[in-house]
């Protein structure tokens, strides 16, 4: 696992990232409820002690004083410059200067500052690799400039280190053997052959395996027993990739190295050949083309008509009447082969199966290959073929995965479907090694690690959970220490070149001038600065949010595996560390209310957290649901007045509706009236009504909606449509835009259609023109303010005629401009691709 974490990302060590972690939670936000909470219900003095000691496991030090409370909400409050806030460490007093301590730091600095000279293209490639081990052109580039100097062991070193980053390359292990075998070095080319041939399932690949056993074992000098070695290497290739479309040649080939037997050089000794005839060898070179002809028959090869034709003259030639019979066994499957490959043709179009695999970038192209992939898997596991052997149709499928694996390396959602497909045939261990594999191509999937987890203690083999959380946490700490090392080494470069700067202009200009230019350069370079910290610091926040995740899965598995202890142990990790969001102090508090059953805990666990995040609603808002789930009114009042002071109007709306609720329910009148009376102060748009439904409403029932505003009265047909009055212009106003209710009546007065001046009816039927006129008379506006009217071409006018009224529709309606506001304010994450594409595919 360490291995290829350092092969495709720089991972600092264990020592650094232990101190990178470490701050001090005194120095949080002040505490906004603890001392305002009221107290829960009296517990055992047991229970009081044990409720200290968890309290003082989980926060370190709880009980602090006074002083060093306020000393805390004093170093909180002050404003952080840009570069304390981006690494998000308080006791650190400097953070800037701690990354470039760090190891990450210096070989990133010494590869991106060295300066290399044009000519030294190695040393150049190798610092692209070194900065990013996914650089295939470099990699390539590197290993065929080694090739132009002639130096074979510098272009052996780079192929092992390029297949530690793509181990499924199949073109390169082709250049690496052919280059062995230039030079003759058949030990070294059998080695070769040993590492790739069982993972890397290519037809190329495994041609230039057969050529290489054909060439080491000549028939005219080895005899019998160089046939016998050809023979086992044929049948090795063809049971490896013979359900290839693309190995109709290798199966051709096979077929004729059998036909060219001499059954006579078969027997060495003529005293023996005498006696034993060749009637027998004859009869055995029959039997195994026959078997090797129906074996590839059934196949959706790409030369699988030629391969009939061959089947059909051999049986033929042998014998006719035996040839009805054994081309009528096999001539159903073969019609269903030829049928299934025209459909495999169409879907491997859509492949790429020859160039490298690369980092997903999630744009069309690689959705589209994804979807491609998918959708080549999901039609072997149909079984086209209609496969009478469950076996068969499973290598069908594997084969499949394997192939989508090579080029799909970094793609954790194909590992993890192979995976599911492993376990859905018996094949634990299979799937354990496969989910192993993926973790060291993707070393930062969340998936993978997560599934992997799952997988090994259903298994029983709970040791190993705790290692694969903290692989994973360390692999992603070691993407955000790189984030953070490469923004200092930019902020240092953007320093030294307007440095370079002040001085070139100080020799050249006269001092006013210098002294402007210098100004001007200042205010660049922090503008620059200033930029690249918001970009790392935003960079950080999504790592570290999907990070939190991992430390609560992490804790799930301990409190699962090993009890509530383990589980404290690792929370106590997880608020040390770089970047974790709230969440981890809500799942904490919640398995200690669920798993140690004293509310006490859990409220301990939310109020050391509320410390920090006193201003995150989101958080805010998980602990008032669990006061408020435990029956906790005081507190939850409590809570919720000492907070929402600290948030914007729009920051607090989930946390008003959710307490607005919360007394609607189970408060009283007066306490809802003050509150529905404060909400209307903050939010002037939203109407009474909305309010008063909010209150009046219980889950997802809202009478009120549903009867009288019309909510489920929609007209039985277009003449109810008819049937409104000028009083309805009245309800427009009784709600705000986020709750009105769509109505008939007000559908028909947004719906009109614009008049069109000078309008042709063209054909249109009598009844059409009669209403056509009512509609225009109807709608025609009044003199006073009357709209420009658009003069439309005559086509234009003709097919706006022959339309239905806008008034007769009685469908659903949206707002639009609600939607476009809706997507303007939208966070858009990452396109995760789940089992919905699955069902697309």
């Amino acid at each position: 696992m360490g291995e290829e974490q350092n092969t495709n990302g720089i991972i600092a060590n264990t020592d650094q990232h232990q101190s990178i972690n470490e701050h001090d939670i005194s120095s949080s936000s002040s505490s906004v409820v603890s001392n305002q909470l009221q107290p829960s219900p009296e517990k055992s003095s047991a229970m009081e002690n044990e409720a200290a000691a968890i309290a003082n496991l989980v926060s370190g030090q709880l009980e602090s004083s006074a002083n060093d409370q306020q000393s805390a909400v004093e170093r909180d409050t002050t404003p952080k410059p840009p570069n304390e806030v981006m690494h998000k460490n308080p006791s650190d007093s400097s953070p800037s200067q701690r990354i470039k301590e760090s190891k990450i730091y210096a070989i990133l600095s010494s590869q991106l500052k060295r300066k290399r000279l044009p000519h030294d293209k190695i040393g150049i490639f190798e610092d692209r690799i070194a900065i990013n081990p996914m650089d295939t052109q470099a990699w390539l580039s590197l290993i065929k400039e080694h090739k132009e100097k002639g130096k074979v062991d510098e272009v052996r070193a780079a192929f092992q280190r390029f297949f530690k980053v793509y181990p499924g390359a199949a073109n390169q292990w082709i250049d690496w053997i052919n280059l062995e075998q230039q030079y003759n070095n058949f030990q070294k080319v059998e080695e070769i052959f040993a590492k790739c041939l069982p993972t890397v399932h290519s037809v190329p690949l495994y041609k230039v395996y057969l050529d290489y056993v054909r060439r080491v074992n000549s028939i005219s000098s080895g005899g019998q027993g160089a046939r016998d070695i050809i023979t086992a290497a044929f049948d090795f290739v063809v049971k490896s990739v013979g359900l290839d479309r693309d190995s109709g040649s290798i199966w051709s080939e096979y077929l004729d190295f059998v036909k060219g037997w001499d059954v006579r050089q078969q027997i060495f000794d003529k005293a023996d050949f005498e006696q034993a005839g060749t009637k027998w060898q004859e009869q055995q070179q029959m039997d195994q083309l026959r078997k090797i002809f129906q074996r590839a028959v059934c196949i959706p090869l790409d030369n699988l008509e030629s391969l009939w034709r061959r089947y059909d003259a051999f049986e033929n030639g042998l014998n006719r009447a035996t040839a009805r019979k054994f081309l009528a066994e096999k001539s159903p499957a073969y019609m269903t082969a030829r049928a299934s490959l025209r459909e495999l043709s169409d879907i491997l179009s859509k492949i790429n199966r020859k160039d490298l695999p690369s980092l997903p970038t999630w744009d069309s192209s690689d959705v589209g290959e994804l979807l491609a992939w998918k959708r080549w898997i999901e039609w072997e596991k149909s079984d086209p073929l209609v496969l009478e052997s469950p076996k068969a149709l499973s290598e069908r499928v594997i084969y499949a995965y394997r192939q989508a694996i090579i080029r799909m390396r970094f793609y954790p959602e194909i590992w993890s479907s192979a995976a599911e497909y492993y376990v859905s045939r018996q094949m634990e261990k299979e799937a354990s090694d496969l989910l192993k594999q993926g973790i060291l191509a993707n070393p930062t999937s969340y998936l993978l690690h997560f599934q992997y987890a799952e997988h090994v203690e259903a298994n029983g083999c709970l040791t190993e959970n705790q290692t694969i959380f903290e692989n994973l946490i360390q692999a992603v700490t070691a993407e955000i220490e790189k984030v953070q090392a490469t923004a200092e080494i930019q902020k240092s470069q953007i320093m030294e070149a307007v440095d370079e700067n002040d001085e070139i202009q100080a020799t050249i200009a006269s001092e006013e001038e210098d002294d402007a230019k210098s100004t001007e350069n200042q205010d660049k370079k922090e503008s620059q600065i200033k930029a690249i910290n918001e970009d790392t610091l935003r960079r950080c926040e999504a790592f570290g949010a999907d990070l939190s995740v991992a430390w609560v899965m992490y804790m799930r598995a301990m409190r699962r595996t090993e009890g509530i202890k383990s589980t404290r142990l690792v929370f106590a990790k997880a608020r040390k560390a770089l970047f974790v969001s709230h969440i981890i102090y809500s799942a904490s508090a919640m398995m200690e209310y669920h798993c140690s059953k004293d509310a006490t805990i859990a409220r301990k666990v939310f109020e050391f957290g509320l410390k920090k995040y006193s201003q995150n609603a989101d958080y805010v808002l998980s602990y008032l649901d669990f006061l408020i789930n435990i029956n906790d009114d005081a507190n939850a009042r409590a809570l919720f007045e000492r907070t929402v002071p600290k948030f914007e109007a729009e920051s607090a709306r989930p946390l008003y509706q959710r307490f607005y609720q919360y007394e609607a329910h189970f408060g009283d009148l007066g306490a809802v009236l003050k509150l529905d009376s404060r909400m209307t102060d903050l939010y002037p748009k939203e109407s009474s009504l909305s309010k008063f439904r909010l209150r009046n409403r219980y889950g997802r029932s809202d009478a009120i909606a549903n009867h009288d505003l019309g909510g489920l009265r929609l007209p039985a047909h277009p003449s109810e449509i008819k049937k409104s009055s000028d009083s309805s212009s009245d309800d427009s106003d009784s709600s705000t835009e986020d709750e009105k209710v769509e109505t008939p009546k007000k559908r028909k007065r947004k719906n009109k259609r614009p008049i069109v001046k000078d309008r042709k009816p063209g054909n249109a039927s009598p009844a059409r023109k009669r209403l056509q006129t009512k509609t225009l008379a109807r709608d025609s506006p009044s003199p006073t303010g009357a709209p420009v009217l658009v003069q439309l071409p005559d086509a234009l006018a003709t097919m706006v005629s022959r339309l239905p009224p806008a008034e007769i529709f009685d469908g659903a309606t949206f707002h639009c401009d609600k939607l476009v506001d809706l997507i303007l304010k939208a966070e858009v994450r990452p396109v995760v691709l789940g089992d919905e594409i699955w069902q697309k595919s």
